[in-house]
This record gives structure tokens, sequence and C-alpha cells, in this order.
């Protein structure tokens, strides 16, 4: 399991924050909230700005693919299709800022 972990990421964090993935995923899905950035900030404590936050967005996309996967019945498609084109711009602007910024920037978060 080593192998599959970052060097900077020992395995003693890498199985905390499975734990506290849980954990969050759990008040996620009590509270409706308050989960993803409880997520981040356990990533903030384990690993650098650089790091955490594009792997906080891979986190949140896996949960809410799940999430929609659990309650696609209730996916209304004639929304969903308003929403795309918001989508698709958004995570242009969002990425092309994100590449963007200072690397001092995010180090110093």
């Amino acid at each position: 399991m080593e192998n599959l972990l970052p060097a900077q990421l020992g395995l003693a964090p890498a199985l905390i924050l499975v734990g506290i993935s849980f954990l969050t995923s759990a008040i996620s899905a009590t509270f409706g909230l308050g989960g993803g950035v409880a997520m981040l900030i356990a990533l903030l404590t384990f690993t650098p700005p650089v790091v955490a936050l594009p792997a906080h967005a891979i986190i949140q996309i896996g949960s809410n693919c799940g999430r929609a996967a659990m309650m696609r019945s209730h996916i209304m498609p004639d929304i969903v299709l308003w929403m795309v084109p918001g989508i698709i711009v958004g995570v242009i602007i969002g990425s092309q800022v994100f590449v963007s910024l200072p690397l001092h920037w995010l180090e110093s978060v």
C-alpha cells in the first residue's frame, strides 16, 4: 500500500485521512453540509495547499458522483440540462484561475 502513497505522506497520516474521510462523509450525510470543509482542513493539516486543493476537488467529485448514483431516481434531467453549460464554463474558468495563481499564494494559505 505504501507504494501507492506520495513520498511525503506516510502510511499513518494516509490512514488517518481515510478515517477522517468517512467521518466527514457522515457529517455531510447527517447535516447536509460541513463535511467538505472539515475534509479540506484535514488535508491541509497533512499536505501543503498545492496538494490539498486538487486532492479535495477529486474527493468531492467522487463523493458527489456517489451521491448522484444513489439518488439517481430523484434527478430531474430537464433541470440538469439547464445547469450543464454553466458547470462547463465554471470548470474552464476556475481551472484557468487556479493554474495561473502564483505558487507563493498557494503556499501561504
